[in-house]
């Protein structure tokens, strides 16, 4: 790690540890902790809980680890708009020109009725962190478990795909 880096790293460090001084952090103290905090002191916090959770993962001791994991998994629309706005992945996301029928088709592959058992709002958020889309994560977990591939995306996937044989060639067609 660089020294630039490795001083960001403890100036993050220390502030997210003054925050629970020993307490074990955890999202209800850290809500509480931040409520009682000066608005300006607020924005300074978050940043650092940002920081903390993408600057160096591997050095956080395991209880931070999963305090982040249950923090960002309970406000994943505040997560997401942080990753858009304020990093790189917000330079890096693929428009999808039919997303809701990648919906279906990812439903139909790691979804339940394939012996799949996901949590809809983490598969919701990685759809949503690589392909911006108006909607809530809520709303595509819902989608995601209950909207199912029709015939007519069958059809039109038929149309827009060359098909191929089991070797990845393209099938002889005879005259």
């Amino acid at each position: 790690m660089s020294q630039l880096f490795a001083n960001i790293y403890i100036i993050m460090w220390n502030n997210l540890k003054d925050l629970f001084g020993g307490e074990k952090p955890s999202v209800n103290k850290f809500i509480y902790k931040l409520n009682q905090l000066p608005s300006e002191k607020q924005v300074r916090v978050l940043k650092a809980v940002r920081e903390a959770a993408f600057c160096d993962w591997n050095e956080l001791p395991p209880y931070y680890r999963d305090f982040l994991l249950s923090l960002f998994s309970r406000y994943r629309a505040e997560a997401l708009d942080s990753l858009h706005q304020d990093t790189i992945l917000g330079e890096m996301t693929f428009q999808l020109k039919n997303p809701h029928l990648i919906l279906r088709v990812i439903a139909l592959l790691e979804g339940r009725k394939n012996g799949g058992s996901p949590c809809y709002l983490d598969v919701a958020f990685c759809f949503l962190l690589v392909f911006p889309f108006p909607c809530s994560v809520e709303y595509i977990g819902d989608c995601l478990r209950t909207k199912f591939v029709t015939v007519d995306d069958i059809d039109l996937l038929i149309t827009v795909a060359e098909l191929r044989d089991g070797a990845g060639h393209i099938p002889f067609k005879s005259k």
